[in-house]
């Protein structure tokens, strides 16, 4: 809600509180990686995806969110390897196939990208 209006102080907060609590530390902290990343805090956001990363490796949010700051970083091939490591913990992520796909896409590697974005269709 907080974020979807743009009151990032207070969505922080709500994060911040429910992260505390072991059921809502992940999915918490993913949204606060994410608060970080809009407000151009690129290195803290990735310091709180390996927190989480180093709890649970298959974290697929955490994943996703670490390859989409990796692809803005422009470190590509990293952030392929990412999204893949994202895929082979559900394979059914849609979301996965479709930022597989503009890696590929960036990469010029067109056939790979038609063929996630045909995933993601399928899904």
């Amino acid at each position: 809600y907080y974020t979807a209006l743009r009151r990032w102080d207070e969505a922080r907060a709500t994060l911040d509180d429910v992260a505390k609590q072991p059921e809502g530390f992940a999915v918490a902290t993913v949204g606060l990686a994410g608060l970080d990343a809009v407000q151009g805090r690129s290195q803290e956001a990735q310091q709180r995806l390996e927190t989480v990363l180093q709890q649970n490796p298959k974290d697929t949010s955490a994943l996703l969110l670490k390859a989409a700051l990796q692809r803005a970083d422009r470190k590509r091939s990293a952030a392929l390897e990412t999204v893949k490591a994202a895929i082979a913990a559900d394979a059914n992520l849609a979301g996965g196939y479709l930022l597989q796909g503009q890696l590929f896409a960036d990469l010029n590697r067109n056939e790979e990208a038609t063929a996630s974005f045909e995933k993601v269709l399928t899904l």
